[in-house]
């Protein structure tokens, strides 16, 4: 992220980036609540050599789904495997177990 459009508690808009407000944009960026709303983001994009994704179904069963939940619990951090709705199975693969 490299800059941000907020509004504060006050009604004032303010362009926020790491050099016009270092602070704000780091507690906006993940510092606490209650700064402002936040009405824009601007991203920084990145090149990336090839992706991957696309949509995965797996039967619902339950040696299925902790086989990936463990497979995504040793992914590397750079592999995007976990995500909230896999963060939702991991109880029912306990109770499978």
């Amino acid at each position: 992220m490299s800059a941000l459009d907020v509004v504060d508690a006050d009604g004032r808009p303010a362009r926020v980036t790491a050099e016009s407000d270092p602070d704000l944009f780091w507690a906006i960026r993940g510092g606490g609540g209650n700064f402002g709303v936040v009405t824009r983001f601007q991203f920084r994009l990145h090149e990336l050599d090839r992706i991957f994704g696309g949509m995965r179904v797996l039967p619902a069963q339950p040696e299925v789904i902790a086989g990936l939940v463990a497979a995504a619990d040793a992914a590397p951090a750079t592999i995007a495997a976990g995500t909230p709705a896999l963060d939702t199975l991991r109880p029912l693969v306990v109770q499978s177990q």
